[in-house]
């Protein structure tokens, strides 16, 4: 009896040395220590100085910063509210990764003030940022962006999120960009820049997802400096003057219109089928010119677009056809980038190079987009493409006043 008790004893002992290595190989106690904090009881500022899971609740008039030096921090938000005056609402600025879990039945908010630019965004990170949860979280980009990563990658696996901002909703920005993938989620994104913008790519996976691009030009519903691709979701992107459609890795029906009239603000839209079924609808939470449409309920065949309950016509037709994976109708430029209606040629207006005419749709009186000019000796004028003419969418180092370690 006695042999057997320290035997127990000793392997006890051996375990507990065992898992004290593993730490102090790969963490330590306090780094890995989840700690529960009531936003409620801060005053200012909220900084966290260590790796680890923290569950924030309550309210908190001041930003909370995410300076660990190195290792991973979780943000569990559960019910809360963050709203800084003079920064981002959360800024992290070091560390390996963050990562904010929503979690499941509750509303949390987090808004930025000032004119921080700096940290420019609500949200903002210098470090792989990952979203997860089945949360709701309401982003305000009072200064610019909404949600914004410095040369770091962005991943949304899950969450319902509303996002307003005075520039780009979801950035991924710096000289290299970041690439920013949905794999899941439900987003309302309504923004005065681009509704989701990457310096490099994005991949669409998974998740519902409505993105506005700003009604007062030079913004796309989606813009990215390398292209996007998508395998999966369900996709509505509206914008003004700029378009960008997938790239050729595109795997899911995506249809892509540029609209020869502006559509307004609170319009009823509904794509619909040849047989009157509603593909996808929604309410413009902005005016819009257009709009990229990406579901599994799309597939080869007619379709109509209504504003109002009114065929809206693309190129003198009043339906599209959809041939391909990724079917463009309309005279707007299409490609990375995107293209001006005016012959604003690629990202920002940039003008062509010297000897390279202005893009523009041929106008049946002519082949320029002026139709003043006329095709050489023996050469046909190509023929016109037939084509058709916020509710979220629907388819078939700052200083601290306190600390956390």
């Amino acid at each position: 009896m006695k042999r057997t008790f320290m035997m127990t004893i000793l392997s006890m002992l051996l375990a507990m040395l065992m898992m004290l290595g593993a730490l102090a190989e790969n963490a330590t106690l306090a780094e890995v220590a989840a700690q529960n904090i009531n936003l409620d009881e801060i005053t200012g500022q909220l900084v966290i100085d260590s790796a680890g899971v923290y569950t924030l609740s309550g309210t908190l008039a001041g930003g909370v910063v995410v300076d660990p030096g190195e290792g991973d921090v979780t943000l569990v938000l559960n019910g809360a509210t963050i709203e800084s005056a003079d920064t981002a609402g959360i800024a992290a600025i070091s560390g390996d990764a963050l990562t904010i879990v929503l979690a499941e039945g509750t509303e949390n908010a987090v808004s930025d003030g000032g004119s921080d630019d700096d940290y420019d965004a609500a949200i903002y990170s210098a470090v792989a940022l990952t979203f997860d949860g089945a949360g709701a979280l309401t982003v305000n980009g009072n200064n610019q962006e909404g949600i914004s990563t410095e040369n770091a990658d962005m991943t949304f696996n899950g969450g319902v999120f509303t996002v307003t901002s005075q520039d780009d909703g979801i950035n991924a920005g710096g000289d290299d960009g970041g690439l920013i993938t949905f794999n899941g989620g439900e987003f309302t994104i309504n923004s005065s820049g681009d509704g989701i913008d990457s310096n490099a790519a994005a991949v669409f996976n998974g998740g519902a997802i409505y993105v506005v691009g700003s009604a007062a030009g030079g913004d796309a519903g989606i813009d990215t400096d390398d292209g996007y691709t998508i395998y999966g979701g369900s996709i509505i992107a509206i914008g003004t003057d700029m378009i960008e459609t997938p790239t050729g890795d595109t795997t899911q029906t995506t249809l892509a219109l540029s609209l020869e009239d502006t559509i307004e603000e609170g319009s009823a839209i509904v794509l619909a089928d040849a047989d009157g079924n509603a593909v996808a609808e929604f309410t413009a939470l902005q005016s819009f010119r257009t709009l990229i449409v990406s579901s599994d309920a799309l597939t080869a065949g007619s379709y109509t677009l209504y504003a109002d309950g009114e065929a809206v016509s693309v190129d003198g037709a009043n339906s599209v056809e959809i041939t391909d994976t990724v079917t463009s109708v309309g005279s707007m430029g299409f490609g990375p980038g995107g293209m001006g209606p005016d012959g604003a040629f690629g990202p920002d207006g940039m003008e062509p190079p010297e000897g390279m005419g202005q893009p523009g749709a041929f106008n049946p009186d002519g082949m320029g987009p002026d139709g003043d000019m006329t095709p050489p000796d023996g050469m046909e004028r190509p023929e016109l493409p037939d084509g058709m003419q916020g509710e979220p969418p629907a388819f078939g180092g700052p200083e601290a006043d306190n600390e956390a370690n």
